[in-house]
């Protein structure tokens, strides 16, 4: 009977250690870890846009076909001065601003033509801007 009663006193101990000391240990570790280790951050590719349709620009030809679409990744193709044709710059002058060479950047009588449509169609039917403030 002795031998038991030492006896108790141990198994009573690693009662304890097994049903208390263990898992506040446990979770004492986690939660540090938790706290002072760093977290692993995930990396994730870089998300691959399709085409915007608000950026998207429709080529057609005279007979009203389409003949080419250029979308955001496309016009964004750095051109030197010289590569451009002279005729193209000309078209472009002919159609944007016909009295281009003949004002200073701001088409006075432009601006008025197009306050005055604007007054007449009471909205904003007419735009009076140059190349130059574009």
């Amino acid at each position: 009977m002795r031998f038991q009663l030492r006896r108790l006193p141990q198994a009573i101990a690693a009662f304890l250690v097994v049903a208390i000391v263990l898992p506040i240990g446990v979770a004492g570790l986690s939660l540090a870890a938790y706290l002072f280790l760093p977290l692993p951050t995930p990396t994730l590719p870089k998300p691959n846009p399709g085409p915007d349709a608000s950026r998207i620009t429709h080529i057609y030809d005279t007979a009203g076909n389409e003949i080419g679409v250029l979308r955001k990744f496309d016009t964004k193709v750095p051109v030197n001065k010289g590569d451009i044709p002279e005729v193209l710059k000309q078209a472009v002058v002919a159609v944007e601003d016909k009295r281009f060479y003949s004002h200073s950047g701001l088409d006075v009588r432009a601006a008025i033509r197009a306050f005055w449509a604007d007054l007449h169609g009471r909205a904003v039917v007419q735009g009076g801007s140059t190349i130059t403030q574009q």
